[in-house]
């Protein structure tokens, strides 16, 4: 095997090395208790994307962006994720589910105290998963003829309206787009 010439490039990948793992270790320390005490082994970021339903390029690019903290570099150079790493990408998922942009989820998660473990970016995904914003508008009659022809709003025999709440969302924003009442009632062959 040919030895390679050392050069200050080689020299700074090892201090570099030497600082990551230095750094690291604490951070190993946890990662490593806390997996211990849930029984999960560290995740792969392959593994973590899997687990998360997104791509490893995804989770990458949340890293770089500080959403998402960085992995515990082990042997090999191999980037271990905890618990809190699948928590915190399945808050930025349900931040984005609700319409926030990476921006603003940005600002959300540097809001957030430093040291949240797993359980508590789970109370935090599942609050803004419940959450509904409570704006009343008044709706027009030609709007609410177009929600029941949707079949988002049915006409409930007292006179009062039956609400389809998992299609609500998409029909009020439906009514954005210019669609003929034709076209609206037209039913599609069952």
């Amino acid at each position: 095997m040919q030895q390679l010439p050392r050069g200050p490039r080689d020299h700074t990948c090892r201090r570099s090395q030497s600082v990551t793992s230095h750094t690291a270790a604490p951070a190993a320390a946890i990662l490593l208790r806390k997996t211990i005490e849930t029984d999960e082994p560290p995740l792969t970021v392959d593994e973590l994307a899997a687990r998360a339903g997104v791509t490893v390029r995804t989770v990458r690019f949340y890293g770089t962006r500080g959403l998402l903290p960085p992995p515990v570099i082990g042997p090999r150079r191999v980037g271990h994720y905890g618990p809190e790493h699948l928590a915190r990408l399945e808050l930025i998922e349900e931040l984005q589910r609700q319409g926030l942009t990476l921006a603003a989820i940005e600002r959300y998660l540097g809001q957030l105290p430093p040291g949240l473990d797993a359980h508590d970016l789970a109370v935090h995904r599942a609050v803004v998963a419940s959450w509904a914003p409570d704006t009343d508008e008044p709706v027009s009659g030609e709007e609410l003829r177009r929600l029941v022809a949707m079949d988002v709003v049915e006409v409930a025999p007292d006179g009062g309206y039956r609400i389809d709440s998992g299609l609500l969302p998409l029909g009020v924003r439906l009514l954005d787009v210019p669609l003929s009442q034709e076209v609206i009632s037209r039913r599609a062959p069952r």
